[in-house]
Order: structure tokens, then sequence, then C-alpha cells
């Protein structure tokens, strides 16, 4: 039984090394401004823009996310108003008064956000 335990025991160890051995610990801030990117900090900015398109198109209305994404992918307003069935106009009017009705429902979040955290 013994000879069992030290089988196992040193299985163990030799596996807790290997572990430790291919994980590298960040211990400071020293050893943080060497990694690159703990220098660059444009990426956080990039994830905070992508993060917050993403939550606005969330909330828009089927038509307005489809005007969109088709704008996002260079399409032109008379493209759009063809495939849509609106004058031109009509559909900029359609697609600003959507991002309206976005804009309002988060301010009304924000709104809300800020009278539970003053109570």
């Amino acid at each position: 039984m013994i000879g069992a335990f030290h089988r196992r025991f040193n299985k163990a160890l030799l596996r807790e090394e290997k572990r430790v051995e291919t994980i590298e610990f960040v211990s400071s801030n020293v050893d943080l401004e060497q990694i690159e990117s703990g220098q660059d900090g444009s990426w956080v900015e990039e994830l905070e823009r992508t993060i917050t398109i993403r939550e606005i198109s969330d909330r828009m209305d089927g038509w307005t996310k489809k005007v969109w994404q088709a704008r996002q992918y260079g399409y032109s307003w008379r493209d759009i108003s063809g495939f849509s069935g609106l004058s031109e106009q009509a559909a900029k009017k359609k697609f600003e008064y959507g991002l309206e009705k976005v804009r309002r429902s988060i301010v009304r979040l924000l709104k809300g956000a800020k009278t539970k955290n003053s109570d």
C-alpha cells in the first residue's frame, strides 16, 4: 500500500511541476509593461466601440438594422430605396427616425440606471 501511495504521490508531483512550468505568472506592473499589449491601449477603445455598436444594433428594429448593415457594406441610399420601395428621402427619414427611437430608449435606460444608483 505504501508503494501505491508513493507512485500516486510522485505522479501528482510530476503533473504539478509540468503545470507550473507551462504557466507564466505576471507578478508585477514591471512585467506587464514588458508585454506589448500592456503598453498599447488602443485595443481597449476598439473593444468598447465594438460593444457599443453591437448594443445599439441589437436595439434596432429589423428594417433599421437591415439598412444600417447595407450602409456598412457600401450601398447607396438609391440602392436602399430600391429594395425598400421608398423614395431616397423617405428611406433616409425612416432610418433617422429608427435611430432616434434607439437613442431615446438608450437615454431612458441610462436615466433609469442613474436613479437606481442614486437611491
